[in-house]
């Protein structure tokens, strides 16, 4: 990427360039899958003590999945990304579910150093949504 600041690639033209030759060998797909399975052979130990949180055992996520596939799905953006976002969000019906965001849904953070713990000051995500009346269309919008 030396050169491309040697030519003033403002447009990330030369570095497009570069993503779009990259090889991406099948075993590190493989090893993903492996990593995984090793990881959902043994099933997380997940206790909670209160009766109002209960239900989060079976419908922890907006699209209705337990704890155990929201695990699943944190460790996998460990594997692949290195980070991801977890959110508790609140629905319209005042039900509390867990969202998850990949790496590249966070564009922007800013944090608070505060007696050697970080408090997050900012947060920036792109979220996609529906914004079609029609059950078959495809209009999305990009936030």
């Amino acid at each position: 990427m030396i050169e491309a600041e040697k030519q003033g690639d403002t447009a990330g033209e030369i570095y497009k360039a570069y993503l779009s030759r990259a090889q991406y060998p099948l075993w590190v797909q493989d090893s993903l899958r492996t990593m995984i399975g090793l990881v959902s052979k043994l099933p997380p130990n997940i206790v909670i003590e209160s009766t109002l949180l209960q239900e989060f055992i079976a419908n922890a996520t907006n699209d209705g999945f337990g704890l155990k596939q929201l695990f699943i799905r944190i460790c996998l953006e460990l594997l692949v990304f290195g980070r991801c976002g977890l959110l508790v969000d609140v629905d319209s019906n005042g039900v509390p579910y867990f969202a998850l965001y990949d790496a590249l849904s966070i564009i922007n953070w800013k944090e608070n150093s505060i007696g050697g713990r970080k408090d997050l000051k900012l947060l920036v995500l792109v979220e996609q949504f529906d914004n079609s009346e029609d059950e078959f269309g495809h209009n999305r919008i990009i936030s």
